[in-house]
């Protein structure tokens, strides 16, 4: 017998999860770069240059070399935007909304029902950001980048979608925990 308060639970854990992997990601990159080229405290190291003729010593640059999260690598928080998008889009939609005809005076289902596909594309879309700055910027060596900002933006996304699945199926349960509300299965 599943209960609603296990499934929210599990929904609200899954979404803290994801955005406290998202905010680490982000503020460990920030500080190792901070220290560097003076301590290294992550180990990093500076950044080589592999654009640079063999033999060729690197340049001294500041903080090592490794680039900061500004230009084209800030898309990451519009992937974090467009899945709290989802989770809010999602989560406003009720299942008997989506079944039933007359729930508010001209109002349409169709509407509902609209909004919801919207929200799931919101969070499918913050799911193919994430995946493409992780796969383009993040993870290419010659970037300037360390790819723990785009793992963290990816991790993030998938399980904050998963977390408004969950908390969306949570509120449609019934209160015995056994059906769903609103639909006949």
């Amino acid at each position: 017998k599943i209960h609603k308060r296990c499934i929210a639970t599990a929904g609200g854990m899954f979404f803290g999860l994801g955005y406290l992997i998202f905010i680490d990601g982000i503020v460990s990159y920030n500080v190792c770069r901070s220290h560097l080229p003076k301590r290294d405290p992550c180990g990093w190291g500076p950044f080589h240059n592999s654009s640079l003729p063999p033999g060729t010593p690197d340049p001294p640059l500041p903080n090592g070399g490794w680039k900061a999260i500004e230009g084209r690598s800030s898309l990451i928080y519009l992937a974090a935007g467009l899945m709290l998008l989802c989770v809010f889009m999602m989560n406003t939609v009720e299942v008997h909304d989506l079944v039933e005809n007359d729930w508010v005076a001209g109002g349409s289902p169709l509407l509902v029902k609209t909004w919801l596909f919207l929200g799931c594309v919101a969070g499918v879309a913050g799911i193919c950001v994430s995946v493409w700055l992780h796969s383009t910027l993040f993870s290419d060596s010659d970037s300037g980048f360390r790819p723990e900002p785009g793992l963290a933006t990816v991790l993030m996304s998938v399980l904050v979608f998963f977390s408004s699945l969950l908390l969306w199926a949570g509120r449609t349960l019934d209160d015995s925990g056994t059906g769903w509300t609103g639909i006949d299965l």
